[in-house]
């Protein structure tokens, strides 16, 4: 959940940051309290929480110049979230063998899927008894985020208004914007989960500024939402069959070779989805995009 800004302070719209941040702390000691009691959401939401505030402070760069405590901060929050990351591979592999499991579309595959669902449980164990045995990882990342001060040095950097917050909207709608098009010349997995964390930067920041933004910008909100979602499920597709062809011995678990052909042709599908959003969205160049949002935002 994300509460958009009000910057109710024009003297000083800072405070409003400093809420921002003040809450991000405090839901990531909470999912780290709670980590106990359920390790699959809490590394998942963990990741989500980590992503956004990346997504934050990528939004206030244009609010300062310094370039290097930016790095530095973005770079701390990246490496909590690596941490989890093999995990979370692990976790998501699962639900989507469990979802399998019980679709009517996948039946004549649901030996091969439970063997595979066993592979890759003993996967999860080996991750989870390595990485969270006495909860040891939830507890170094807690002291990890108390100790750190490259994020308050970099947020005491910025001399944050609406005016660069703007400039951080338009710069994402850049980076997308070339990222979809890169991704359209050279299609691969590599240049799609580019697009896709480009994507997601744009999700996040555009509600952190849902109150600020012109009308315009707000109709594509649900877009991106909808756009961010397709590319995940596109991303996830993609894990689950590299999975599957860079494991040894797992293609000759069951029929693996008609499974993948099956979440092959769900790609396609995808891909159909992803095309038409990618061309509605980014049928402005950045210029234009940049040149409107200022002019509609009355700046």
């Amino acid at each position: 959940m994300i509460t958009p800004l009000t910057l109710n302070d024009p003297s000083y719209p800072a405070n409003d940051f400093k809420d921002v941040v003040k809450t991000i702390y405090q839901d990531l000691h909470l999912l780290i309290s709670l980590s106990g009691q359920n390790t699959v959401e809490s590394t998942h939401q963990l990741r989500k929480k980590l992503k956004l505030f990346r997504s934050f402070l990528k939004l206030l760069q244009p609010c300062s110049g310094d370039h290097k405590a930016y790095k530095q901060a973005n770079r701390t929050v990246r490496d909590w979230g690596r941490k989890f990351s093999d995990l979370r591979d692990a976790h998501v592999r699962n639900l989507m063998l469990e979802e399998m499991a019980q679709d009517s579309f996948f039946r004549s595959f649901l030996e091969t899927i439970n063997e595979l669902h066993q592979v890759n449980q003993k996967v999860v164990d080996s991750i989870e008894n390595n990485l969270l045995k006495d909860e040891l990882a939830f507890v170094k990342l807690d002291q990890s985020i108390k100790a750190d001060k490259s994020i308050a040095a970099y947020l005491s950097s910025a001399c944050i208004d609406k005016t660069c917050l703007l400039a951080g909207i338009a710069e994402s709608f850049e980076k997308a914007y070339n990222a979809y098009h890169f991704s359209n010349l050279h299609p691969s997995a590599e240049t799609l989960h580019d697009w896709r964390k480009r994507v997601k930067d744009q999700q996040y920041q555009f509600r952190f500024m849902l109150n600020h933004l012109p009308s315009g910008c707000i109709a594509i909100h649900n877009e991106i939402d909808q756009l961010s979602d397709l590319l995940g499920r596109d991303q996830d597709l993609i894990n689950f069959i590299k999975w599957i062809h860079k494991t040894p011995g797992l293609s000759a678990v069951g029929d693996c070779s008609g499974l993948t052909s099956l979440l092959k042709s769900r790609r396609n599908r995808l891909k159909n989805s992803l095309e038409h959003l990618g061309k509605t969205l980014y049928l402005e160049d950045p210029v234009q995009f940049k040149e409107k949002l200022f002019k509609e935002s009355g700046l």
